[in-house]
């Protein structure tokens, strides 16, 4: 399962058509907020997602508000987490990694560009390509 955290519903939208192209078959849960996200992780730890996408830039807590609480949660900061941001800024690439992110992709201007992403996202989820 992937969680899918982002507040843009046309990104979401993208994302989840990506998923589809590129037929990953494994469940999407999205989330609209950081908030939202940590309260789902913390209501039970134990039922935790292979992986996170998580943006930056999101109300009420941001991304990197977010991966800092995930990753110094003592249940929950295996999650392997993937940002996926508009930023292209370097300084945040550094604050993500240094935070504890697994990787870091900028959000891809066509279908295409997505490959790599669920290149990874398959990896880390264990789930074959067809």
């Amino acid at each position: 399962m992937v969680y899918l955290v982002d507040d843009d519903i046309d990104d979401v939208e993208i994302v989840q058509e990506a998923f589809v192209q590129y037929e990953y078959p494994g469940q999407t849960v999205t989330f609209h907020n950081g908030q939202a996200l940590m309260d789902k992780l913390l209501e039970d730890p134990k039922a935790r997602p292979d992986l996170i996408l998580l943006d930056l830039l999101m109300p009420l807590k941001d991304g990197f508000e977010t991966l800092q609480e995930i990753k110094t949660h003592p249940l929950i900061r295996t999650i392997p987490v993937i940002v996926l941001t508009s930023s292209e800024s370097r300084e945040d690439e550094l604050k993500c990694f240094q935070l504890g992110c697994n990787f870091f992709f900028n959000k891809p201007n066509s279908m295409q560009e997505y490959e790599p992403l669920l290149t990874v996202v398959r990896k880390i989820t264990g789930v074959q390509q067809p």
